[in-house]
């Protein structure tokens, strides 16, 4: 009888936790429909210490082949020279894949977050010239995001991009 019990009880947690993680689905058919680069995250884990990925800043690396959870990490422990590549190519995968970006940002601790989006933000008034594609990107993931962690990401870097181009 005890062993009923106790089926009985893992039953009932298994259904409440299954009932508990169903996601709701916001409709992103603004998103889906623009011609943006689909990127396959890769994450295995989510770090944003360059140790953890073997990074030394000793020379410039060339950062195309770096994935975004890389490419973030090595922008957060990055300074100078290395900074300003880095943030070069943070800004490229945002106009590229902004979904992905604001994904993966939106997964990191809250001042990571201000980081990577004050400096993205940065590169695009500064470097690109307010660019069409950032700001259009906005607009359309604001849209797209209007509640979550990635609305919280989205609006910080309008607000980052706004403080930019003042």
């Amino acid at each position: 009888m005890r062993w009923k019990g106790h089926w009985f009880g893992c039953l009932l947690g298994a259904v409440l936790l299954l009932a508990g993680c169903q996601r709701t689905e916001e409709p992103l058919t603004t998103v889906e429909g623009q011609d943006w680069r689909e990127e396959t995250p890769v994450w295995s884990m989510v770090s944003t210490a360059p140790e953890d990925f073997g990074i030394t800043y000793d020379d410039l690396t060339d950062l195309d082949g770096y994935p975004l959870d890389k490419l973030a990490a090595y922008c957060l422990g990055a300074d100078g020279v290395f900074a300003e590549d880095g943030f070069d190519q943070l800004y490229c995968r945002f106009v590229e894949a902004p979904r992905t970006w604001v994904t993966y940002v939106s997964l990191l601790p809250e001042e990571e977050q201000k980081i990577l989006c004050e400096h993205t933000a940065l590169a695009a008034a500064s470097w690109y010239a307010d660019s069409n594609e950032f700001s259009e990107n906005l607009d359309v993931l604001e849209t797209a995001y209007s509640s979550g962690a990635e609305e919280v990401v989205v609006s910080l870097l309008r607000s980052e991009y706004e403080n930019a181009t003042v």
